[in-house]
């Protein structure tokens, strides 16, 4: 098949399957489970990528092209995941600024009710309008933030017009280790891109078998019969050639083919310590923002509870003005988001681990 007809092939493959993608209901609401899968069976730049292995079968390269798809999956793998982790993250805040805004609205009603009795003034009203309506705005802000992130993961998708809610979690997770050195074992067999160039390296060397044996002069025997007309008769006859590389014996190619072969070696050797230097980076930042996370529970989000109810009850008997609960309130709010952002950047951390280890690699 030559290179237009493949091609178009391509083409045809690619158009038929995404076509078949769209026809297909997209959920409402994904898992992280199902997010992967939607990218390995119907993203259509995972289908692009997977038909062109079929392109490059007849060139001999399928292994090293079919490494090459599993780096560039392992890669958006890891930009899904991530992406899963932000929507998941901001569904999250959002619910929180929520939460807020009802309690507002909550204490704005006894506010005003005391207000009537004459029991609190109509700067306390006022000022407490004023806090909800901010709260307000911070929560249309907050819906956009989810919009966006379901859009993004969208786009790395591939589905246009989709805009999915994420439900799971994002706490810790036990499966996921800090050892750098478990880590650089399980990386050497399974990360793609130490798969790829290890791959590509076969290539290489299968090149130069190739350059070795092509140099090699190839014998041709020829025979025939020949009839002749000025004087009737037929002849036989036989033939041996063969070439003498007495110039060419095939340098230049089997140069090129161990010049790639050394390429590779390198570019191995620098891989090799690119992906450990990225364990060491990763499982350091993973280790340090699982460390802030606890410290942020145990010291911080673990008082809210009691700071809400203290501010609150002070108001109520008089041992607060409305400054006080509103700055109480919007405390409580805010640990409640920084606990929130903490969970993602943990759970972000862990994506990059699983990723630079390889550990989903499929």
């Amino acid at each position: 098949m030559n290179s237009r007809r493949r091609a178009a092939a391509l083409a045809f493959t690619l158009l038929f399957v995404t076509a078949t993608a769209f026809a297909q209901p997209l959920p409402a609401t994904v898992t992280l489970e199902d997010v992967i899968r939607l990218l390995n069976e119907r993203s259509p730049r995972t289908v692009a990528d997977r038909a062109s292995i079929d392109v490059t079968a007849a060139d001999r390269i399928v292994a090293a092209e079919q490494a090459r798809v599993a780096q560039a999956l392992s890669q958006r793998r890891l930009q899904v995941r991530q992406a899963f982790a932000t929507l998941l993250s901001r569904q999250q805040q959002l619910s929180v600024i929520q939460d807020s805004l009802a309690d507002l609205q909550r204490v704005q009603d006894v506010v005003r009710g005391r207000a009537e009795a004459g029991e609190r003034s109509d700067y306390d009203v006022a000022r407490i309008e004023i806090e909800t309506e901010r709260v307000r705005v911070e929560m249309m802000n907050a819906e956009a933030d989810v919009d966006d992130a379901a859009g993004q993961m969208a786009t790395l998708l591939g589905f246009p017009g989709w805009s999915p809610r994420a439900t799971g979690t994002l706490d810790p997770s036990a499966d996921v280790p800090t050892d750098v050195e478990a880590l650089w074992a399980t990386a050497q067999q399974r990360r793609p891109s130490l798969v790829a160039i290890r791959q590509q390296q076969a290539a290489a060397r299968g090149g130069l078998f190739l350059a070795q044996r092509e140099r090699l002069p190839v014998p041709a025997f020829s025979a025939g019969t020949q009839m002749t007309q000025s004087v009737t008769g037929t002849s036989t006859f036989l033939g041996f050639s063969m070439p003498l590389p007495f110039f060419d014996r095939g340098q230049g190619a089997i140069a090129k083919a161990d010049a790639q072969i050394r390429a590779q070696d390198l570019a191995l050797e620098a891989e090799l310590a690119e992906a450990h230097a990225d364990i060491e980076r990763a499982t350091t930042v993973l280790a340090k923002r699982r460390a802030a996370l606890s410290e942020l529970e145990t010291r911080v989000v673990e008082r809210v509870p009691t700071l809400r109810r203290m501010s609150e009850d002070a108001y109520r008997e008089g041992g607060a003005d409305i400054l006080e609960l509103l700055d109480a309130m919007r405390s409580v709010k805010d640990i409640q988001i920084a606990h929130v952002q903490q969970l993602e950047s943990a759970k972000l951390a862990e994506e990059a681990v699983v990723s630079v280890a390889g550990l989903d690699a499929q």
